[in-house]
């Protein structure tokens, strides 16, 4: 008999309006003063408002950081840890997407742990668990909030460092009002990242009993709601792809991440999310064959109708149904001009230097990932898609 482990730490509140909880959920975890983490976009389109009213509320003072980055580096995360030392600090709100989130990780990782960040990549390398940390997510997407990992960049490496441990937020709120100001190429780009967790959770090679019912459920619920989520204003299918989206991140937690993933740490030039979207009918197609079974499941989870299909028709019809969701959603089959071409061998190798690689169900060679890449640089459909959603 195999034995197995399932984790997640972090527990969850939702709900439309749930951000208003913060000061109290705070207060709840001993917080006395507190570093808000965002970025200047999500201040300024009012996501920090409501937690803002609801520390005063609480009497618990705070500072804000609101100049967290894109893509935030090593130098980065040890100016903000150089700032809030000797404040008081002692915990911690992230207000943003998963780039705010894995910088407030790594924050938290160097106030309890100090050294050099870079001493910490790989797995299980931290001592003590991370400063006291509360979540609020701000795209249904990375879901960071309830990941026990988290991703750096090295700059000086062009390369993403990887954080394995138990890097679990104390808390993560999950309100939908919060999506309504994100626009609809990075909500997309966002959700396609969550469905991608969702089903390489559940083609997995680590995969099991546990993970698979988040990960078939997850998959079904951004499948089917991810366009209204999008591209209307729609707040059920928000919050439906929000409360998918950590679902998801639970499932990859545990499942662990597969190919897509890893041919992403070949494409740092992309924003995450679309890498991740437009790599993802590729590498099902080359995944198809050692899962079958488990494709034809995703494409019932998807809306096919199973009665006097094969399984292995079921499979095909499962990357069909992504390609239909791209077409509605008007998202790219190709990778943009911005990745050269030329790069084929660089892409490669960060793919298969990737740790998630080993979790792929089927293994790759560098000829298979060859002819991946060269597939997407192709595309799959013709014109019908001019613009990026970049």
């Amino acid at each position: 008999m195999e034995f197995g482990t399932f984790r997640s730490q972090t527990r969850i509140v939702h709900g439309v309006g749930s951000s208003c909880r913060t000061g109290t959920e705070a207060l709840e975890l001993g917080m006395k003063k507190i570093l808000i983490l965002t970025d200047p976009i999500i201040r300024k389109v009012g996501c920090t408002k409501e937690i803002e009213v609801g520390l005063k509320d609480e009497g618990i003072p705070y500072i804000i950081y609101d100049h967290v980055s894109v893509d935030p580096g090593i130098e980065e995360v040890e100016h903000v840890v150089t700032l809030v030392q000797g404040e008081g600090i002692d915990g911690i709100i992230a207000v943003g997407g998963g780039s705010v989130i894995c910088c407030a990780k790594a924050v938290a990782l160097l106030l309890t742990n100090p050294g050099d960040l870079r001493e910490f990549e790989g797995r299980f390398k931290a001592d003590v668990p991370l400063f006291p940390l509360i979540c609020v997510p701000t795209t249904a997407g990375s879901g960071s909030e309830v990941s026990p990992n988290f991703l750096i960049s090295d700059k000086e490496k062009n390369w993403k460092m990887t954080f394995f441990g138990d890097y679990y937020a104390k808390l993560a709120i999950l309100d939908p009002l919060l999506l309504k100001s994100l626009p609809s190429g990075p909500a997309i780009n966002a959700s396609l990242d969550a469905l991608t967790h969702a089903i390489e959770a559940y083609l997995s090679n680590q995969s099991s009993l546990f993970s698979d019912a988040l990960a078939l459920q997850a998959a079904s619920l951004i499948y089917k709601n991810i366009v209204e989520s999008s591209l209307t204003d729609d707040i059920d299918a928000k919050h439906t792809v929000l409360i998918a989206s950590t679902m998801a991140n639970i499932a990859c937690g545990n499942a662990g991440l597969t190919l897509v993933h890893a041919v992403t740490y070949g494409l740092p030039e992309l924003e995450h999310g679309f890498a991740c979207g437009v790599m993802l009918p590729y590498v099902m197609e080359f995944n198809r064959t050692a899962c079958i079974e488990r494709m034809a499941d995703l494409a019932i989870a998807f809306g096919c109708e199973p009665y006097g299909k094969s399984k292995d028709e079921l499979s095909i019809e499962c990357i069909e149904k992504i390609k239909e969701l791209y077409q509605k959603l008007s998202f790219v089959d190709q990778l943009p001009d911005k990745v050269d071409r030329n790069n084929i061998s660089e892409i490669i190798e960060g793919t298969l230097n990737a740790p998630m690689i080993h979790f792929n169900i089927r293994q790759p060679s560098k000829s298979d990932i060859k002819l991946m890449i060269e597939s997407a640089f192709d595309g799959w459909r013709g014109n019908e898609v001019e613009e990026s959603v970049l």
